[in-house]
């Protein structure tokens, strides 16, 4: 006796139906997913922009400083008071 699978039959249509809902679901959820990690790694990149943009700024300040009392101390030494 030989069974035939007929691929018209509504428990198979339903199974089809039914996977390709669960795929669906899948894809939106990772989609949202997707757009929600991009939001954060956005927000990490603006403030590591931020830290960059103080740090650049502080070191640049630091440099301004060292170049300031390197001219004063050869000031001095070129004076002979020190």
């Amino acid at each position: 006796m030989s069974t035939d699978i007929n691929l018209m039959a509504p428990v198979m249509q339903y199974g089809f139906a039914g996977f390709s809902v669960l795929l669906l679901a899948m894809q939106v959820w990772m989609v949202k997913f997707m757009f929600k990690m991009m939001k954060d790694q956005t927000a990490v990149i603006a403030r590591n922009t931020e830290t960059f943009t103080l740090l650049a700024v502080e070191l640049r300040n630091s440099m301004l400083e060292v170049k300031t009392a390197t001219s004063e101390c050869r000031d001095k030494i070129m004076q002979g008071d020190g």
